[in-house]
């Protein structure tokens, strides 16, 4: 074991950041962490032993979530180095699988390449290193390279399902289809009850229909006549189903919009993924529709300002920030679905005018609410008036 673990900065460290971890996943009152004392508990915990790189990966990893490049970049990198130099070998692995996984779920997919090609340099004969930088490699537009590094890792592990249903899903993002559809029908027969392989040869047959490729997939046209008999039927769970389909496609498809041509927003993407996803959850909440679909505009546009009502009122950690951003947001993913013709250009003109022109009026209402919502000086009573006078009795509605 490396020196620095035995002393007692590491052990309290260790014992500070299991503490930590623990409280931020408990709900009970009083003993949960706010994120933003999770986040301070990290940075204390990194300054104190600045070799304890769990914390200043957790530290890293949401600066750059919040959009804090090089800062977070810098620490990533420094957190990585320590990582393998300090981590012990039986756990260096999972611990790799941790970090890297971390950063695709951020979809920063261009910092993950170079820690990637520092691994394959180190650990030459690593098939799942080859694997994972052949993913990064796909999101960053690079077909060929992919389909190489995928095939050197298939040729490694030939027994590898999962390399082989990785082979046919960037086949699948080439537009090979019947590439894919080899290998995955070869992956599923090694893994047959396997529902990711078994979705992806559902995508192929589309694409061997429609043609295109996995990102048009994306973006295909909503089979209305589909989702309306199942609610006719009321088939509940299909039509969920089916539209939060829909709906992931959706976000995706965004997701890799501004991965290959507005590289400038990638530093905020996780954020505004969160909130969207944060934002629609909460229409799905209030909506009476038997499915939502997330490309519905004419929903939001038309009750825009009641459910920015309830959604001040619902979200009690709710400030400026988070209410721009969340709007920002919104706006973004609607000019990707008005690019993709998947709503109408006038639609987005007039929905991003009533923003804008509202926008002003809801932050002074959210700010005036503010000001007494846990305040305990107001009374109830006192609350309520105050809501019925900002949010025009929006608040009270089960839907809208």
């Amino acid at each position: 074991m490396n020196k620095i673990k035995k002393t007692n900065a590491w052990k309290s460290a260790e014992d500070a950041f299991e503490w930590a971890c623990t409280s931020r996943m408990m709900s009970l009152p009083g003993m949960s962490l706010s994120l933003q004392e999770y986040n301070d508990k990290m940075k204390r915990i990194s300054k104190d032993c600045p070799e304890f790189y769990p914390a200043i990966m957790e530290v890293g990893f949401r600066q750059l979530a919040r959009g804090q490049g090089k800062v977070a970049e810098q620490k990533l990198e420094h957190a990585f180095h320590l990582l393998l130099q300090l981590a012990e070998p039986e756990k260096l692995s999972d611990e790799l699988e941790i970090f890297i996984d971390n950063l695709e779920k951020l979809w920063r997919f261009d910092i993950l390449k170079q820690f990637l090609t520092i691994l394959i340099q180190k650990y030459p004969h690593e098939a799942l290193y080859y694997d994972y930088l052949a993913c990064a490699e796909v999101h960053l537009g690079n077909i060929e390279s992919a389909l190489k590094l995928t095939e050197k890792a298939v040729a490694m592990k030939p027994e590898n399902s999962f390399f082989l249903a990785n082979l046919g899903w960037i086949h699948q993002v080439a537009g090979n289809y019947q590439e894919a559809g080899i290998a995955l029908q070869k992956s599923l027969k090694m893994k047959p009850d396997d529902q990711i392989i078994q979705g992806n040869l559902e995508i192929n047959k589309y694409l061997e229909k429609h043609g295109g490729n996995f990102v048009d997939y994306l973006v295909r046209p909503v089979d209305f006549k589909k989702l309306e008999k199942l609610s006719e039927n009321e088939d509940w769970g299909k039509s969920d189903e089916l539209a939060a389909s829909y709906n992931g496609s959706r976000m995706d498809a965004m997701k890799w919009y501004i991965l290959r041509e507005k590289r400038q927003k990638l530093a905020t993407l996780a954020d505004s993924t969160q909130n969207l996803m944060i934002f629609f959850d909460f229409i799905k909440s209030i909506s009476q529709e038997a499915y939502v679909l997330y490309e519905d505009i004419s929903f939001v546009q038309c009750h825009f300002k009641n459910i920015m009502h309830k959604f001040i009122f619902k979200f009690g950690d709710i400030d400026e920030e988070i209410f721009i951003s969340t709007l920002n947001a919104l706006l973004e993913f609607y000019s990707f679905l008005s690019h993709k013709k998947l709503i109408s250009t006038n639609a987005f003109r007039l929905f991003k005018k009533d923003v804008n022109d509202m926008k002003g009026e809801l932050i002074d209402k959210m700010q005036k609410y503010n000001k007494i919502r846990h305040n305990p000086a107001v009374n109830e009573d006192e609350k309520e008036t105050l809501r019925e006078e900002l949010f025009e009795g929006d608040h009270c509605w089960p839907f809208i």
